[in-house]
């Protein structure tokens, strides 16, 4: 019996590293953007948010506009 739990753990183990592979791998190929511009958005917006990390809302127009 205690063989079935280890095959079932190692089923396990391997089923989640294929998972996380195929996972990678997707995530790779649909990037809407390359690795350094999605860094340089990032950045920017921890800088954004580390200037004022209380402030969550846009601010209004100060003229809006209706159509």
């Amino acid at each position: 019996m205690k063989k079935q739990n280890f095959k079932n753990g190692s089923i396990l183990l391997a089923s989640t590293a294929v998972a996380a592979v195929a996972g990678a791998a997707i995530g790779v190929l649909f990037a809407p953007f390359k690795g350094s511009v999605t860094r340089k958005k990032m950045g920017l917006s921890a800088t954004e948010q580390k200037a004022d990390p209380k402030d969550k809302t846009k601010k209004p127009d100060a003229n809006p506009t209706t159509k």
